[in-house]
C-alpha cells in the first residue's frame, strides 16, 4: 500500500506541470467572465513554455520627450494610458488619451504588464478604438492580449480579435476593439459596466534587435 500512495503522489507532482500549461497559441479558449484583480499571477507560462514575470512599476516616457512620468502604477490602465505626458496631475479615464504613447522603461524581456480596466456603463454607438507599434520609436516584437483575466493571452479572451501576436515596430496595430463588434474575429469584442485587463509581453523571450541587452521598451500606444 505504501508503494502505490507513493507512486500516486509521485504521478500527480510529474501531471500539475502540465495542467499549469496554458493552450497551445492555435488552441485559445474564450469566456465571458471576469476573474478578479487578486488572482494576478507573480508570474505566468506561456503556450512556448517560457515563464514572464510581472512588472508592478516602471518609468514611462511618452513619445520622445526627454521627461518620464516616475513608478507607474502598472495594474491600473488609467496610469500608464490616461496621461500622454509627464506634467498632468489627473488621469483620463478609460480608454485614455487618444494617440497616448507610453514607452515602458524598465521592461525586461522575461517581464508581462497586466493592467485592469473597466468599461464604462454607457458608451456611445459604435465606440472603438485601437493600439498599435510604433515606427518612430525602436520598439520590440510586441504581443498584447485583452482578456478577463490577468496575465492571460489563451485562456479567457472575450473574443478571437483580442488577441495581437508577434507585432513588429512598423506603425502596425496590435489590436483594434470595439463595442458589440461585428467582427468578433477582426475586432475585439467588448461589453460596458465590464472589467478587463490588458496583458503585453515582448514576444521574443531569447533575441530582439530592439531590446539593449535584457531591457526591452515596449511601447503599445493607442491610436483612435
Amino acid at each position: 500500500m505504501r508503494t502505490r500512495f507513493a507512486l500516486a503522489g509521485l504521478l500527480f507532482v510529474l501531471a500539475a506541470p502540465c495542467s499549469a500549461m496554458p493552450p497551445p497559441w492555435d488552441e485559445i479558449v474564450f469566456t465571458d467572465s471576469f476573474e478578479p484583480e487578486n488572482a494576478c499571477p507573480d508570474s505566468i507560462v506561456l503556450p512556448d513554455g517560457t515563464r514572464r514575470q510581472r512588472l508592478l512599476k516602471s518609468d514611462i516616457q511618452y513619445g520622445a520627450q526627454p521627461s518620464y512620468r516616475r513608478d507607474v502604477n502598472l495594474a491600473e490602465y488609467d496610469a500608464i494610458w490616461g496621461y500622454n505626458n509627464t506634467y498632468d496631475n489627473v488621469a483620463a479615464p478609460w480608454p485614455g488619451v487618444t494617440g497616448a504613447a507610453p514607452v515602458f522603461k524598465q521592461f525586461h524581456r522575461w517581464n508581462y504588464v497586466a493592467a485592469h480596466f473597466r468599461t464604462p456603463a454607457s458608451v456611445p454607438p459604435g465606440m472603438y478604438g485601437s493600439y498599435v507599434n510604433p515606427a518612430s520609436i525602436a520598439t520590440p516584437t510586441t504581443t498584447i492580449a485583452i482578456s478577463y483575466a490577468c496575465g492571460d493571452f489563451t485562456r479567457r479572451l472575450p473574443s478571437p480579435g483580442c488577441l495581437g501576436r508577434n507585432v513588429p515596430s512598423a506603425d502596425t496595430m496590435l489590436l483594434f476593439w470595439q463595442f458589440h463588434t461585428n467582427s468578433p474575429a477582426l475586432a475585439c469584442d467588448l461589453r460596458p459596466n465590464t472589467d478587463y485587463y490588458i496583458n503585453v509581453i515582448q514576444s521574443d523571450p531569447v533575441y530582439d534587435p530592439e531590446c539593449i541587452g535584457e531591457i526591452c521598451a515596449i511601447a503599445p500606444w493607442r491610436g483612435g
